[in-house]
């Protein structure tokens, strides 16, 4: 079966995009699988840290809260408030056993009335005109008995994290102690590739707890739910915070994964956590999401860079299909008329033979036509005109055969058919029938009113006969219809 070139380039075509369609929709499903694993892993350990976060911080406090409650409970400090004098720091380390486990230090003892008893150097700028400059930690111990909170400790540029127990003879307070915790558990949580931001929600500032040191930050928010309703009251000391850095948050959205735009960080996209710490104060959990939208759009470009080649290999193929039957067409085509060339039948009409010898083909059938005084035609009207005689004759002679036949031209004004299945009888009603239309055509009417007469030569191969010895026999017909007046059919 012949395919035919148009053919050829739709299969190609055909394929090509079902391959492009069938890679791109599996892309599609792999790329939509991993982002989704790959987001709710990031969600899912976000979860993990803000809720181990929060059950730490418990801990801490409430160890905090102990060990304070313990060392309120000292007999010999109660009795240095009451009679007002300042503990020697040989007395205070007798305390450190109790504040080990917390990585803590005595601060700030005060009388009841506020008078301080001692103050450690560390932490001096909490101290302004002699007295506790963190009124709201005081007052909150008068009225709760413990406190706690994060203050920004001025001097150390450090963030503080204070406890304040009020100590009491019986029921009646007598001082208060104000004792500075260690607060390294914060980064000590710290994951690899999770960044922690400590944020006070009324100022909207923190620190930002990087490998080997903490940057002052200042957050600026842009449409965004995070410290919507924060509690408590400002505090005042930070006020004085000069940030080393402004963060600048946005939500943002791209392959349909929410994150955080953080413009002015080392990491620009993340996902953000909120862990409270107290009702000033939350860390935040930042996931960089940086390479994991990369690793996105690269796989993107991977998909679109495969689609491509595999469109233009289509197209390299395409070209070379189309050069294929080019070649073809300049090597088996007759330029003038478009018809089979002699090499065409050269190579493809001898294989046909075998067929017939093996009984496979029935009536193996050759016909020769000729145009009656061609020459004349070139002479009288010129040789344009008969290049249109022969191309007019050659789509008639196309149109009137079927898709089995070959049609030949010879050259000059000869052409050849070869044909299948058909009995002397009828190739001969055939060829009277290409004979009376070939007279009647009317593009060749239109230059030559009287219009052309063409002679045919018909005969079918004996069994076993060379092709040489047919195409001699037909040829013979075909001069004997020259001989006997032209323009009819002879059949042998």
């Amino acid at each position: 079966m012949k395919i035919h070139k148009k053919t050829w380039l739709a299969l190609l075509w055909l394929l090509g995009i079902t391959l492009v369609v069938l890679h791109g929709t599996n892309e599609i499903i792999e790329f939509s699988k991993g982002k989704a694993k790959s987001t709710l892993d990031l969600n899912h350990n976000l979860q993990v840290f803000s809720e181990i976060t929060e059950h730490k911080s418990r801990e801490v406090i409430k160890r905090i809260e102990l060990s304070s409650r313990l060392l309120a409970k000292q007999t010999d400090l109660i009795n240095l408030m009451k009679r007002r004098e300042a503990p020697s720091d040989a007395e205070l380390s007798d305390y450190s056993q109790l504040l080990k486990s917390t990585h803590s230090q005595i601060s700030v003892i005060t009388t009841i009335e506020g008078e301080i008893l001692y103050r450690s150097s560390k932490n001096f700028s909490l101290i302004q005109n002699n007295s506790l400059s963190h009124r709201p930690l005081f007052n909150r111990t008068n009225r709760q008995g413990f406190a706690w909170d994060i203050y920004y400790d001025i001097a150390s540029e450090q963030p503080s994290l204070l406890s304040s127990i009020l100590v009491k003879e019986g029921d009646h307070p007598v001082g208060q102690i104000v004792i500075a915790h260690d607060i390294t558990w914060f980064p000590l949580l710290k994951i690899r590739n999770t960044e922690l931001l400590l944020v006070n929600k009324h100022y909207l500032a923190g620190f930002h707890f990087l490998t080997n040191t903490t940057e002052k930050v200042r957050l600026e928010l842009t449409n965004t739910e995070l410290f919507k309703t924060p509690s408590g009251k400002p505090l005042k000391n930070l006020e004085a915070f000069q940030p080393d850095k402004i963060l600048k948050l946005s939500p943002n959205r791209e392959f349909n994964i929410p994150y955080y735009q953080l413009d002015g960080a080392i990491h620009e996209k993340a996902l953000l956590s909120e862990a409270p710490i107290s009702d000033r104060w939350s860390l935040l959990f930042m996931i960089p999401i940086d390479q994991e939208i990369d690793i996105l759009y690269k796989e993107i470009s991977e998909t679109l860079t495969n689609m491509l080649l595999i469109l233009v290999v289509c197209a390299v193929l395409h070209k070379f299909i189309a050069y294929h039957f080019r070649i073809r067409e300049l090597t088996f085509t007759d330029e003038l008329t478009k018809l089979n060339n002699r090499q065409h039948y050269n190579l493809f009409v001898p294989p046909r033979l075998h067929l017939h010898d093996r009984e496979k083909i029935q009536h193996f059938g050759l016909m020769i036509i000729d145009v009656d005084k061609f020459k004349s035609v070139n002479d009288t009207y010129g040789h344009a005109i008969g290049d249109l005689v022969l191309k007019a004759l050659a789509e008639h002679l196309k149109a009137y055969c079927r898709e089995s036949d070959l049609v030949y031209r010879f050259g000059g004004e000869e052409f050849v058919i070869i044909t299948e299945g058909d009995n002397l009888e009828q190739l001969e009603a055939f060829a009277n029938r290409l004979r009376e239309l070939a007279s009647q055509i009317e593009i060749i009417k239109e230059h030559i009113p009287e219009g052309i007469t063409i002679s045919i030569g018909i005969s079918l191969r004996q069994p076993k006969e060379p092709l040489t010895e047919l195409f001699k026999r037909t040829d013979n017909f075909l001069y004997k219809a020259k001989q006997n007046g032209r323009n009819r059919v002879e059949v042998g």
